[in-house]
């Protein structure tokens, strides 16, 4: 017979998992998100973007902190004029047999904070409690390019390489990069967009009103436990 602290393991095992489950809230799934998002001034960029593909690199361990920064079944969101603008961008684009593909638009301000602490580089990612972040108010987006068939274009790096080769002045010598490079900016400028100068993919609306934070509670996202524990502060880029 087992002694009975052995015995007894399995239960208070079992205890402490249905007190952390009680304890976890709940996702209220992307439906309820994007409801609650539409009253914050921001829109579903699929409902809005004509064939955008969609891929968070922040919603999987697929980044640069190496695991996900807001959860799996995150919706993409937009400021709804920044989707608007956004848009005329991939109507344009289209016409050179090119769709856009998102690697992030909106980013709750944790998630922010979250990866600052990934990456402590202001060169790439603003401080925290510098400045509103255009990608907290759903104002900024992070994207490259596919073919028809969804292949994404030759482009000077992957997604958040840090590094030199990211500027978005092209100066290597690939003439395929160039030309793919020019395209993307041109089509993002002539809608209104910014550019970020160290990073190609990323493209702000400077016009987008309010620029305001959004916290990820207001919308109900659940974030990873590893990121709701970070204090929420306001953050910058």
């Amino acid at each position: 017979m087992a002694p009975k602290s052995i015995a007894t393991l399995p239960l208070l095992l079992l205890g402490v998992l249905l007190l952390v489950q009680c304890q976890t809230p709940s996702s209220p799934g992307p439906d309820a998100i994007i409801a609650a998002a539409s009253r914050r001034g921001l829109v579903d960029v699929r409902s809005v973007v004509p064939g955008v593909v969609v891929d968070l690199r922040y919603a999987t361990p697929g980044n640069v902190a190496g695991r996900p920064l807001y959860p799996g079944d995150m919706p993409c969101l937009i400021e709804r004029r920044t989707g608007q603008q956004l848009a005329q961008a991939a109507r344009e684009l289209a016409s050179h047999g090119y769709r856009i593909k998102i690697w992030d638009a909106y980013r709750p301000p944790q998630s922010h904070l979250a990866l600052w602490k990934a990456v402590p580089n202001g060169n790439y990612v603003s401080a925290p409690s510098v400045t509103l972040s255009m990608h907290c108010a759903g104002a900024a987006v992070d994207m490259t390019l596919v073919d028809a068939n969804g292949r994404e274009l030759k482009m000077p790096t992957e997604f958040d390489h840090f590094s030199p080769k990211a500027a978005a002045d092209y100066t290597g010598g690939d003439p395929e990069v160039a030309a793919n490079v020019a395209v993307l900016q041109q089509a993002m400028r002539r809608a209104g967009f910014s550019t970020m100068k160290t990073e190609w993919w990323h493209f702000w609306n400077p016009s987008a009103t309010p620029h305001v934070a959004i916290p990820s509670d207001a919308l109900g996202i659940v974030l990873p436990l590893h990121v709701r524990t970070i204090p929420n502060h306001r953050a910058s880029r």
